[in-house]
């Protein structure tokens, strides 16, 4: 620090000396020019004083005039200098302003893109048209159906609505097996004012023919394309349905949706952070998953009879399997017809 202002004083001391000696050198300059001049002027004895202060006068005179025409030529260009130079500083503040004001509002989209739904569906009393025909649109154009949640009930619906069928099908359900799963799940829907029933073992039963309607269900549409099912021990609080394009998430515990039959719902774009991670989420269920099947063409009623009794953990026949297709085809009218009108 003593260094420093060492060096600063010193650098100080000699501008002073340069101002000063610029300054004697001025003076001593116009000196000598006057002298110089003086002398020269003096040289003609021919002229009288008179005439020599008359040169003078007239060289004075020529001087201001000079002066005036000068300045006012100068003043002139400094204005126009000076209002080109605010209007070019002023330009350049603009185009800087208008390259920031669209880099921030780049920015903000990107960020909203990533982050912001782009779509948001409330909940409602009965089948959404603008939910499900938003769905149905994707699912057309989708190699990838992704599906995590309690039962894939409605899954086989769209796919038999669905005029182009996707290449593949991932289905992650409640693993019935697991008692403390489905005890946490029927006490949520218990928890939802719109679909409560008289004890939670009514619900736990309810949750378990679910899976299985969904799952002969999802079986029967082997023929589309490949099956592939994982039954997972999570709760899931929320319904993932993932394509292409986008992915659909329905939150059950949402505020306005423990008073309505179907949730909140929004939509995220393929290259948003939340459509990242739940497409991901997805497929590391199906590498960690203890129980998963896969039905495709080749698959029969006894490989389906026999992926019931694991996943149930007690014995199904033939006719268990056709009175859950029967009990499933009349529970599922009722959206089937829905979404033939909504085409």
């Amino acid at each position: 620090m003593a260094g420093g202002s060492t060096t600063g004083g010193a650098s100080e001391e000699r501008a002073a000396i340069w101002k000063s000696l610029n300054r004697y050198a001025f003076a001593l300059t116009c000196t000598l020019a006057i002298l110089i001049g003086l002398v020269l002027t003096f040289q003609d004895h021919k002229l009288s004083t008179r005439e020599v202060l008359s040169a003078v006068g007239l060289a004075l005179l020529a001087a201001v005039i000079y002066g005036i025409i000068f300045a006012t030529i100068s003043t002139r260009n400094q204005e126009r200098s000076l209002v080109q130079r605010e209007q070019d500083l002023i330009s350049s503040v603009e185009t800087r302003f208008d390259t920031l004001s669209q880099k921030m509002r780049q920015d903000l989209a990107d960020a909203a893109r990533t982050y912001m739904p782009t779509a948001e569906y409330p909940a409602t009393d009965s089948f959404n048209p603008i939910f499900n025909g938003d769905v149905s649109r994707s699912l057309r154009r989708s190699s990838l159906y992704a599906f995590r949640g309690t039962s894939a009930k409605y899954v086989p619906a769209r796919l038999r609505n669905s005029p182009q069928k996707p290449q593949q099908i991932k289905i992650v359900m409640l693993n019935i097996q697991s008692e403390r799963a489905l005890r946490r799940r029927a006490a949520d829907r218990n928890y939802h004012k719109s679909l409560k029933t008289s004890t939670v073992n009514d619900i736990l039963n309810e949750l378990k023919r679910e899976v299985l309607m969904s799952a002969v269900a999802l079986y029967d549409c082997r023929h589309f394309c490949p099956i592939e099912i994982a039954y997972s021990t999570e709760t899931a609080v929320l319904r993932t349905e993932v394509f292409d394009d986008a992915v659909y998430i329905s939150w059950y515990q949402a505020p306005k949706s423990l008073n309505t039959p179907y949730p909140e719902s929004q939509r995220f774009v393929a290259e948003s952070f939340l459509y990242e991670v739940q497409r991901l989420e997805i497929f590391r269920r199906f590498e960690i998953a203890d129980h998963k099947v896969t039905f495709n063409g080749d698959s029969t009623e006894d490989d389906l009879m026999m992926h019931l009794q694991t996943i149930s953990q007690t014995s199904v026949s033939l006719n268990e399997i056709s009175a859950l297709r029967a009990e499933y085809s009349d529970f599922i009218k009722p959206f089937e017809n829905f979404l033939s009108n909504l085409q």
